[in-house]
């Protein structure tokens, strides 16, 4: 999974569930950042990715992981590849919880802002989940 962090315009999704039934106790995870000129990989995607996956150890069962999700794009990217299936997954009730471990990422990038905001309307059923602040627990986003 590390490898993608080191380009620029990747994804990568890895499913650790059959993502054709729905798994009502899993737990998705939402990785995202960009790759910086002379940086050899994102680290705020990195960072990302290792604070989500201990939260999630720390918040669920490990085998409550369903999905991790993956973004690696400029910030000129309005729907990232990964989110767009991580929406279809939710839509689809594939998993119910999401922890999207950058939250950042959206507040950055005004489309995506609005279509996340927008897609939390319409599936309010879905429990978002950020890092708190001290990045010692998860926060049921609302």
């Amino acid at each position: 999974m590390f490898e993608i962090l080191t380009q620029l315009n990747t994804f990568r999704i890895d499913y650790f569930a059959d993502p054709r039934f729905p798994l009502p106790e899993g737990v998705g995870l939402y990785v995202s950042g960009t790759l910086h000129p002379r940086q050899p990989y994102s680290r705020e995607a990195k960072q990302a990715l290792m604070v989500g996956l201990c939260l999630i150890l720390r918040a669920w069962p490990v085998n409550h992981l369903a999905v991790v999700y993956v973004d690696v794009t400029p910030r000129q990217t309005e729907l990232p590849p990964a989110y767009t299936q991580m929406k279809q997954d939710l839509a689809r009730g594939f998993i119910q919880r999401i922890l999207v471990a950058n939250p950042r990422f959206f507040r950055d990038r005004t489309a995506l802002l609005e279509d996340w905001q927008a897609f939390q309307r319409r599936h309010a059923h879905i429990e978002w989940y950020v890092p708190a602040h001290n990045l010692a627990q998860v926060l049921l986003f609302s």
